[in-house]
């Protein structure tokens, strides 16, 4: 009998969820794997590629199925519950260094937030209400519950995202692992903590005890970001001073191999001078005199 109870709230829980609230939690769980994605093509892997990318999907079908049966996308605790499938994933199956990771996930959050602010901004403002029409409250609801204007409302955004994790990788090699890691998460804590909903769990749970918890966080976070501020010259000073020495080692890398370039050439040469050397003295061992002339004139013609 408790077995049929359960599978019966299961079943009602699916036949109840509105569309929308599926499709939402499916383009997030694929964001969370896209952000996975690109973690694991920057730090090194305790175990094999294929196995992160499944004990990553399998963390975050937690929030995925949390979405489904609270219905419910935006709370406080489906984004504690996202994030934290995240940093566990990180932690247990990476190499580097305890700041280092808490570092890439802060930037790469981060940037993430941005991009969907921007998108979402540009895209719902603009083309939705422009070409289609519609008119959207962001994080409350969809203007309908059809299928499609729930794909036009969240998919190129979705896509859009998810494309930029993929290529966030590079970014990270060419331009971003090069700032000073601990002021840059110094700067980017309050605005991602601030956007994401991540810190509203704690009054959700924890009621006025929450709530205290909350402002003294923001608290800590604003005078970490007030430093970071004051960091900034000091940054953009650095990364000068990196684009110079890239410019140097470029430039010797370049006279490397047009040295080793004219190496390999008299190389050659020294190779194809012995080869004649050898052909004259045969010749002359052999007092084949005319050979000799004949074979000296065919080389002056090269």
């Amino acid at each position: 009998m408790v077995k049929k109870g359960f599978f019966m709230t299961l079943n009602q829980m699916f036949d109840f969820t509105p569309v929308y609230i599926y499709i939402v939690a499916a383009v997030q769980l694929f964001i969370g794997f896209s952000l996975s994605f690109a973690i694991g093509q920057i730090l090194p892997l305790r175990i094999r590629e294929f196995m992160y990318y499944l004990f990553s999907f399998l963390f975050l079908f937690i929030p995925f199925l949390y979405e489904i049966a609270t219905a419910n996308v935006q709370s406080g605790m489906r984004s504690f519950l996202f994030y934290l499938a995240l940093l566990i994933t990180i932690f247990l199956f990476t190499k580097e260094s305890f700041l280092k990771k808490l570092s890439l996930f802060f930037i790469l959050v981060f940037f993430d937030g941005i991009l969907e602010i921007v998108i979402c901004s540009l895209y719902w403002k603009g083309i939705c209400e422009k070409l289609f029409g519609l008119h959207y409250t962001p994080y409350i609801n969809v203007p309908n519950q059809k299928v499609s204007t729930i794909l036009i409302f969240f998919l190129p955004v979705a896509l859009a995202e998810i494309a930029f994790n993929f290529l966030f990788p590079l970014l990270w090699k060419r331009y971003i692992r090069f700032i000073h890691l601990t002021t840059f998460v110094e700067m980017i804590l309050l605005p991602v903590l601030c956007t994401n909903g991540f810190l509203i769990f704690l009054p959700e749970l924890f009621g006025m005890t929450g709530w205290i918890l909350l402002f003294f966080i923001l608290f800590v976070l604003s005078l970490l970001f007030l430093h970071s501020v004051t960091q900034i010259p000091v940054i953009l000073k650095q990364i000068r001073v990196n684009k110079e020495k890239k410019k140097r080692i470029e430039k010797q890398i370049f006279i490397y191999k047009q040295y080793q370039e004219q190496n390999i050439l008299l190389r050659r040469q020294n190779h194809d001078m012995n080869n004649h050397l050898q052909a004259l003295s045969f010749l002359l061992s052999q007092n084949r005199i005319d050979d000799m002339k004949k074979y000296i004139k065919e080389l002056l013609k090269e």
